[in-house]
């Protein structure tokens, strides 16, 4: 067992006896990608400041381009994490995934309404406009409602992406031991293999054997006809004859004419 795996086996057990039990979902089979680090042990998001100075529209096209959003604030804890990571770099203002319009604080989407006693550490001016809501540096970090062109630092969160060779919601599914390549590797999201199947089996997982007559890379193979026994059996891996070869042929597949008919052949045609 390497290192790596080491680590999260250990990271599996402490989440499984102390979260776990206070319905926190267990991150230790999931990564971050390269420079972007998790919220918080409990938090299944990843978050990355960027120091660009961009309006918030302008700030949320780029983090969903780099395959997330702005970072969405909807509850006290989230934000409490958040504070902590800005915390860290004091000096700059960051937008953040909340607007201010018809009197309150919404979500990204403006639909759902967000409570300030949700959000806030300390008390946060009362609003007069409708605007974009950001994290601001004075002696302490607070929320601002700022024009929404104005340009500022952003966060942005992404999902993290499943590790050791495990896909799914929670990444609690394995990918197949069947796929082909090297660490069995498969699609975080429907766990599909990567570089196919290995030989003898099929199927978008890679969960089923060859349907029968038939072996190898894809199923593409079949057995041969010679085959002993009515079904013609063979390995779905190496499509060996189950029952061995009918009379006249050898083998393990059952493809060579045996010697003492290859010389009967012979004289019957001099």
């Amino acid at each position: 067992m390497t290192k790596l795996q080491q680590i999260n086996s250990f990271l599996s057990i402490v989440c499984i006896i102390y979260l776990l039990p206070f319905k926190y979902k267990c991150i230790a089979d999931m990564s971050c990608p390269r420079q972007w680090k998790f919220l918080s042990i409990q938090m299944r998001t990843c978050v990355k400041p960027f120091f660009l100075l961009k309006s918030w529209h302008g700030a949320r096209k780029l983090c969903q381009d780099a395959g997330g959003d702005i970072v969405g604030i909807s509850d006290f804890d989230k934000f409490n994490h958040v504070y902590d990571k800005l915390t860290k770099l004091q000096g700059n203002t960051f937008w953040i995934g909340v607007k201010y319009f018809q009197s309150a604080y919404r979500e990204i989407t403006g639909s759902k309404k967000v409570h300030p006693s949700n959000l806030f550490l300390r008390k946060p001016d009362i609003p007069t406009k409708t605007g974009c809501v950001a994290i601001g540096w004075t002696l302490y970090y607070k929320m601002e409602v700022l024009q929404c062109n104005q340009a500022n630092s952003f966060l942005c969160e992404i999902s993290p992406v499943c590790a050791n060779n495990t896909y799914g919601t929670n990444c609690n599914e394995k990918c197949s031991r069947y796929c082909a390549g090297a660490n069995n590797q498969c699609d975080k999201i429907n766990g599909s293999c990567t570089f196919g199947c290995l030989d003898g089996y099929q199927g978008v997982l890679c969960d089923k054997v060859c349907k029968s007559r038939t072996y190898g890379k894809k199923c593409s193979k079949r057995c041969s006809s010679h085959c002993y026994g009515k079904k013609k059996s063979c390995g779905h891996i190496n499509g060996w004859c189950v029952h061995g070869c009918m009379d006249g042929y050898q083998g393990k597949r059952c493809d060579t004419v045996c010697a003492n008919n290859a010389e009967i052949v012979v004289i019957l045609f001099v």
